[in-house]
């Protein structure tokens, strides 16, 4: 199977990516792809999936994070390593509803250390985040926060 979108095509052997082949509109320099390296798998792949509402699919020896188009968003890899108490990489996932967002990390284990705040209005909202491992993530919006929230 291959799907195509603004950015990559992607051809997949049994849900698996075999190549990730930069289409026209891709920018160069631009991150393609990341993982996060965690100490309970398990645990991880159910916050990441939960959160962002992304698929759990088996890959090697990590675990890949798919959109509802099966669209490879990242993996989540079995790791040893302490995480560190500053980020050195923060990476900013989109959340169409970022109340929604901040109380699904909650729900899932994490948590919220800062709340809706407008970068620009040209630019939206973010928040700030930690997975349960505590893991920096930043969530971000160009939506208006929700009626009451």
């Amino acid at each position: 199977m291959t799907s195509t979108d603004s950015t990559t095509t992607t051809t997949t052997t049994g849900g698996t990516p075999t190549s990730g082949t930069p289409t026209a509109g891709t920018v160069e320099g631009a991150i393609a792809w990341y993982e996060i390296q965690v100490p309970d798998l398990e645990r991880a792949t159910a916050f990441y999936t939960a959160v962002f509402g992304a698929t759990a699919q088996p890959w090697e020896q990590y675990v890949m994070l798919v959109d509802a188009d099966g669209r490879p968003l990242c993996a989540l890899e079995q790791s040893a390593a302490p995480v560190p108490d500053e980020p050195a990489v923060r990476p900013y996932f989109q959340a169409p509803d970022l109340e929604a967002a901040c109380e699904a990390v909650v729900a899932a284990g994490g948590t919220v250390e800062k709340e809706r705040a407008l970068i620009s209005e040209e630019f939206g909202w973010w928040a700030l985040a930690r997975d349960p491992f505590g893991h920096w993530l930043g969530l971000c919006t160009d939506r208006p926060a929700r009626s009451g929230g």
